[in-house]
């Protein structure tokens, strides 16, 4: 694993809430190999960046995804939204 790569996988795992820590980590493990260069810079820089609660929202769809998110991790992390059942929870 590239050392960005790793370094997203240790910032998704230790967000700091408990249940960030599982969505952003399970997220990580379930899409990390299909991850291009773009998306690890747009994680880095979009979404790890956003607070637990407003990145909660955003999983949630209380909130939109951040606009400088590209549509293939937009897609990416819907795919895992409609497999975690969060959809307007």
């Amino acid at each position: 694993m590239d050392k960005d790569l790793k370094k997203l996988e240790f910032r998704c795992w230790h967000r700091g809430t408990k249940e960030m820590d599982l969505l952003m980590g399970e997220f990580f493990n379930n899409h990390h190999e299909k991850f291009t260069k773009r998306d690890i810079y747009e994680l880095n820089s979009f979404i790890i960046t956003l607070s637990d609660n407003d990145l909660y929202n955003c999983f949630v769809s209380k909130r939109p995804w951040p606009k400088n998110l590209s549509k293939s991790l937009i897609n990416k992390l819907s795919i895992y939204i409609n497999k975690r059942g969060l959809k307007n929870s």
